[in-house]
């Protein structure tokens, strides 16, 4: 596959929203793990605890939102906002994280760049 190289501006456009794409949704799994934990920790502690990590987890799914809207307009344009709509769709916004992952993944490592877990650190795009 033959890439077309790409500005510098660009790809540490790219590497960042990557990452924090990637920790948004982090953010997102924690949230719910969190819910999960705090409901059998029985009535009081869920009563506490619930609206603080559901606002953990709404702010965690805007910024995805966000990051993915973004990501995929340095990628590719056009059809950014059709997966930003997905990305707040239950069961399928882990499919839509996991299409522009892989997505950003190929850019960045066709531009030579090591992605780690959570992307490539910007301050190695240079």
């Amino acid at each position: 596959m033959k890439l077309d190289l790409l500005p510098v501006a660009n790809l540490h456009s790219i590497a960042s929203y990557h990452r924090r794409l990637n920790l948004a949704f982090l953010g997102q799994l924690l949230s719910l793990a969190a819910l999960i934990l705090s409901a059998a920790l029985g009535k009081t502690a869920a009563a506490i605890l619930t609206p603080v990590i559901a606002f953990f987890g709404a702010a965690c799914l805007v910024l995805s939102w966000f990051y993915c809207l973004r990501l995929s307009k340095a990628i590719h344009g056009t059809i950014g906002l059709i997966l930003s709509i997905l990305l707040l769709v239950p069961l399928l916004n882990i499919f839509t994280w996991v299409v522009m992952s892989r997505k950003a993944t190929s850019v960045l490592q066709g531009h030579g760049l090591k992605v780690g877990l959570f992307g490539v650190k910007p301050r190695d795009v240079s």
